[in-house]
């Protein structure tokens, strides 16, 4: 159950960050950066798991910190991805 919960929690900050980043849809973020757009809409909905290798590419995407995505701890909210 705690995998789920927090499958929700990363899912609902993805989405955030896709929507302050000005992607409308999925479907914007996933062609503009050539992802799966099925794929990412079930990463987005929680409905599929997501490995770190994945959510590292989402994040440089996105030019957010990973330990955000995967905390939700504000002080890492600001920090953009570390190449």
């Amino acid at each position: 159950m705690v995998n789920n919960i927090k499958k929700e929690l990363i899912a609902e900050r993805l989405k955030k960050a896709r929507i302050i980043k000005g992607y409308r849809s999925c479907r914007d973020f996933a062609l503009k950066f050539d992802f799966c757009e099925r794929t990412y809409q079930r990463h987005e909905n929680a409905k599929n798991n997501m490995d770190c290798s994945i959510m590292m590419r989402y994040c440089q995407a996105l030019n957010i910190s990973i330990l955000w995505l995967q905390t939700g701890n504000e002080i890492f909210l600001d920090t953009p991805f570390a190449n």
